[in-house]
């Protein structure tokens, strides 16, 4: 495609700087503007990671930063009309927004003087650029005909190689800020975070403040880690988790859950003698015949944990195994198409989940799981879910009582395969007060319930609700709107 923006462009004139010259910035920004809470240090294999100055306590505050750059879509700026248009035409890299983040994070000195396009695009401050350039992105960095076809149709003369940077950098640092309009946000310090399907903090919003708190107990020294990944993704098995980080963030994850020798997200019951459950290695031979997953999930070698043992069986032969893994595969295919279906929006529940579904649902169940037997598998765990929105539709005091048996073998999955604090083990704790209230509800209306049984329930309720709210305060505090949304609740049964 040439040259069209016009300019001479070179990857050279990008105004980057050293190793020990970034930790410098990063490190003197965290002194003067968060107390020194981190430190960043540089790993051959990680890159830039932060560690913890301090001792941090379960639900503490690590930093409140506040926003680095922000910009959303702008209908009434006739360059993003422009852009928005071309991506409408054509088939380009990315999304309108994404280019127009890269558009709106030059300096005055990186733009043309004069007259042009250039001065409808908003412009950043050098320090700002600067600390924008600091974080992460591709090792390689080479305008792609997208880009290229972005700076010709608009007209704007800028270095090339310093436009695909700054995209590839929101690309692969920025936070979602808000809906309408859409919007995109960097942080500075908040951008170093490692990812760990085992993190010890987690973030969320402060109106538009990023804020960190320690979900685990952290230590002077050690690393602080989030996770890429939603709260309930990290119930899922390990080759999932890793698939999604390889397909959204193009690294493979290994941390400590994902080289584990077994996956307890994985958990199958015995197919030699039905009533043991073993657990999958976090890879198996087998999944490299999946197309779901990625293969740069493969490992060099097959460790040696690869033998499947019962407890009772001893190892498993070969062919138990691959019955066992096919099982497992058919179940994962049907919730994943299910889940698909029902996020596209397609179908209604009632629809997509029939009296047919249900009861394939439940064959599963009962052989991966056995029938009424715990779930240690995610997919069942999400089976269990599909199931119990389904008898909650049908509204009947008996299929309300079903669908709390299905929630509660969900939640009992969550709470034994991620024991720490997790905002999917307190939401499902939600969902059960919830459908506790409505419960108690159906059998007061109906004259089945006693005024002794009410009072045992209503306590039943409040401890749902209560265990629900311990977990969102230490994550998110006790002002966020989860946990409010929950002391509302609570508050509700002690009226009664």
């Amino acid at each position: 495609m040439g040259n069209p923006s016009g300019i001479e462009s070179r990857a050279e004139d990008v105004p980057l700087v050293s190793v020990d010259e970034a930790l410098r910035i990063i490190n003197s920004y965290c002194e003067t503007t968060l107390e020194g809470c981190l430190e960043c240090r540089d790993t051959p294999d990680k890159g830039k990671v932060l560690h913890a100055t301090k001792p941090v306590k379960v639900g503490d505050v690590i930093l409140r930063e506040d926003l680095m750059h922000l910009v959303q879509e702008d209908e009434n700026n006739p360059l993003f009309r422009k852009l928005k248009k071309l991506c409408d035409d054509e088939q380009l890299d990315y999304d309108p927004l994404w280019f127009w983040c890269a558009l709106c994070s030059f300096t005055n000195s990186d733009l043309p003087v004069g007259d042009g396009p250039h001065v409808e695009l908003p412009t950043i401050g050098k320090v700002n650029q600067q600390r924008l350039l600091l974080l992460y992105k591709p090792q390689v960095c080479t305008p792609s005909e997208s880009s290229l076809r972005v700076l010709e149709v608009l007209e704007i003369r800028v270095n090339q190689h310093l436009f695909e940077v700054l995209l590839q950098i929101w690309i692969h640092n920025c936070f979602e800020h808000s809906e309408s309009p859409l919007g995109y946000s960097t942080y500075f310090m908040s951008s170093f975070y490692s990812h760990s399907c085992r993190p010890n903090a987690v973030w969320h919003y402060e109106g538009e403040r990023y804020v960190l708190r320690a979900r685990m107990p952290i230590d002077k020294g050690d690393e602080v880690t989030i996770t890429y990944i939603a709260e309930e993704a990290l119930m899922a098995s390990a080759v999932t988790r890793k698939t999604s980080l390889v397909n959204t963030k193009g690294f493979v994850c290994t941390c400590e859950r994902c080289i584990a020798d077994h996956d307890k997200s994985r958990g199958m019951l015995c197919a030699k003698c039905t009533s043991a459950t073993v657990f999958f290695p976090t890879y198996m031979r087998e999944d490299s015949t999946n197309k779901r997953l990625s293969s740069r999930l493969k490992p060099t070698s097959i460790p040696k944990s690869q033998r499947i043992v019962c407890e009772n069986c001893g190892t498993l032969p070969v062919d138990v195994v691959q019955t066992m893994w096919n099982d497992e595969k058919m179940l994962v295919d049907y919730i994943e198409n299910l889940e698909q279906q029902k996020e596209e929006g397609n179908q209604y529940l009632q629809d997509l989940v029939t009296p047919e579904v249900v009861e394939k649902l439940k064959q599963f169940l009962a052989r991966i799981s056995g029938r009424g037997g715990a779930s240690n598998h995610y997919a069942a765990a999400a089976a269990c879910n599909l199931l119990a929105e389904w008898y909650q539709h049908k509204g009947d005091l008996p299929s309300l009582k079903e669908s709390l048996a299905n929630q509660e073998r969900r939640l009992s999955f969550y709470k034994r395969t991620y024991p720490e604090l997790n905002g999917a083990v307190a939401w499902a704790l939600e969902d059960m007060g919830d459908l506790q209230v409505k419960i108690r509800d159906q059998m007061v209306a109906e004259g089945s319930e006693k005024q002794a049984r009410k009072s045992r329930d209503d306590e039943d309720i409040y401890n749902t609700y209560a265990q629900s709210r311990v977990i969102l305060s230490q994550m998110f505090g006790a002002d966020h709107e989860y946990t409010e949304r929950v002391d509302d609740k609570i508050a509700q049964i002690k009226r009664r």
